[in-house]
């Protein structure tokens, strides 16, 4: 994950890297959203590039992206 990011986010983002995981994406490269202010950030499934996003911004938690709801396109059979 690019620079220092909340302990809230990073486990945000472990848990999300894990759900996308279990899609069959390859999840890496978490870079925080442009002017979140360490909140938000984004990763992409490096072979078929559905993304998934999270944010932390108080009490409002959460992960969305076709990653988390849709297999790896390209992972084969």
């Amino acid at each position: 994950m690019g620079g220092t990011l909340d302990s809230q986010l990073e486990a945000l983002c472990r848990m999300a890297s894990d759900a996308a995981r279990s899609q069959g994406h390859d999840i890496d490269g978490w870079e925080r959203a442009p002017g979140s202010e360490g909140v938000a950030a984004t990763a992409t499934c490096r072979r078929c590039g559905r993304a998934v996003h999270v944010r932390t911004d108080g009490a409002l938690k959460g992960a969305a992206g076709r990653a988390l709801t849709e297999g790896c396109a390209a992972r084969g059979p």
